[in-house]
């Protein structure tokens, strides 16, 4: 088998995981009937085997979602574990796939307004780490992500605790948190006559653009691929897509036509560029440790020695064996 026909594979493979992660989806919310009750009674943070976010723990203390959402989480099984330890640590979209089926098989959100349960693809692409990691600490209770770094200070090795309350993020000023409606930002640009609105990206979307660039490499090894199909290569229109759903329900042929229509407004496309740059959601690259010797804070890169085939892996043996 040669690279190309490996790279098809693996292509294909990882779509199919993903329809498989949609169906089990929308199976789990027949079963798990997500209704006020599971919010309701604040006294208990685990109902039904559903641990209850608060929205004080989330990022930006859920700002980036409608208020009326609420957010549980189950524990990933042993068999979705298994399944999230097959990655290939050098296949980023694998990763990225890998990540997002877990978060949407654990998660719901409940609507106490329409009293409807949201897909939990709706949970915003920026926020993938945090939700992971709170998976993490479900399942592996007690055993928090930990490595070394050397304090600035004293020069001497302290230990670094890693977990979803660690990460840090960037401060929202108040102009551009009116700008958003809980779903989608409305942002009034220079030299640009009509606001520029878009959805905020969430894993549904970039999972959507994903899942849309694997037909198109189908398709190319079937020599089915068409002009406009060989703009998802294009590392512009990658960077913006993201931010072109204004409904949500646009297929990726649409955005390639808006995409190409934005490049005529100079303007417009340097707003795009601009807003894309500024708007830092995702969580930092690094966390804040307090060295317990010298008191000192220290900001250290956010890292995961184990790779992503290890995150479920606890890192002390128990059993004596592999010691």
């Amino acid at each position: 088998m040669n690279k190309k026909d490996k790279d098809l594979e693996a292509l294909n493979e990882l779509e199919n995981n993903s329809k498989q992660s949609t169906n089990e989806e929308n199976s789990l919310d027949k079963e798990t009937q997500v209704t006020k009750e599971y919010f309701e009674n604040k006294k208990a943070s685990i109902i039904d085997g559903f641990k209850i976010l608060e929205r004080i723990d989330m990022p930006q203390e859920g700002i980036l979602y409608p208020e009326n959402w609420n957010f549980a989480y189950r524990c990933p099984t042993s068999k979705e574990v298994a399944n999230f330890s097959t990655i290939d640590e050098n296949d980023k979209p694998a990763i990225v796939a890998a990540v997002e089926d877990l978060i949407r098989k654990c998660f719901v959100i409940f609507d106490s307004e329409s009293n409807n349960q949201i897909s939990s693809g709706q949970i915003n692409d920026a926020h993938r780490t945090f939700f992971l990691l709170l998976l993490r600490d479900f399942y592996l209770p007690g055993s928090p992500i930990t490595y070394d770094t050397i304090c600035s200070l004293h020069k001497e090795q302290i230990p670094i605790i890693l977990n979803a309350f660690k990460l840090k993020y960037n401060e929202l000023n108040q102009k551009l948190i009116n700008s958003f409606d809980g779903r989608k930002f409305s942002l009034n640009m220079p030299k640009v006559d009509e606001p520029i609105e878009f959805l905020i990206p969430t894993i549904e979307i970039t999972g959507r653009i994903f899942k849309y660039v694997v037909n198109v490499y189908r398709n190319s090894q079937n020599d089915r691929e068409n002009k406009d199909d060989k703009l998802v290569y294009d590392k512009q229109f990658l960077l913006v897509a993201p931010y072109l759903y204004e409904r949500g329900n646009e297929s990726v042929k649409e955005l390639i036509q808006k995409f190409k229509k934005l490049q005529e407004d100079d303007n417009r496309f340097k707003a795009y560029i601009q807003i894309i740059n500024k708007l830092k959601l995702d969580n930092l690259d690094f966390i804040e440790t307090v060295c317990p010797v010298c008191g000192s804070l220290e900001e250290t890169q956010i890292r995961f020695p184990g790779g992503w085939k290890g995150m479920f892996i606890d890192k002390e043996d128990t059993t004596g064996y592999f010691d």
